[in-house]
């Protein structure tokens, strides 16, 4: 999945949203829950995209888990199902 791995600091989250857009068409994206502790928020949902590469599309549920501190996001990771990599190849 292109838009995998380590995207750490601010000058690399365009490069996460140009990795998706440059990879796949996005037919869904669906927040569906979100469940907040503290500094914390995990949000659930769904994500379907068809692969330009491989014509191939890919129905996953999502989890990101978003930690903040001062204002600011201070982390990010996203869990998708192996289908969206499968998607891929």
């Amino acid at each position: 999945v292109p838009w995998s791995g380590d995207r750490s600091g601010k000058a690399n989250v365009p490069t996460f949203f140009q990795a998706i857009g440059e990879n796949v068409d996005v037919l869904a994206f669906e927040p569906g829950e979100f469940v907040a502790q503290g500094d914390t928020v995990v949000s659930m949902g769904t994500f379907r995209a068809k692969v330009r590469a491989t014509g191939k599309t890919a129905d996953s549920p999502w989890i990101f888990i978003w930690k903040f501190g001062g204002g600011k996001v201070k982390s990010y990771e996203q869990f998708h199902d192996p289908a969206l990599a499968a998607a891929f190849r």
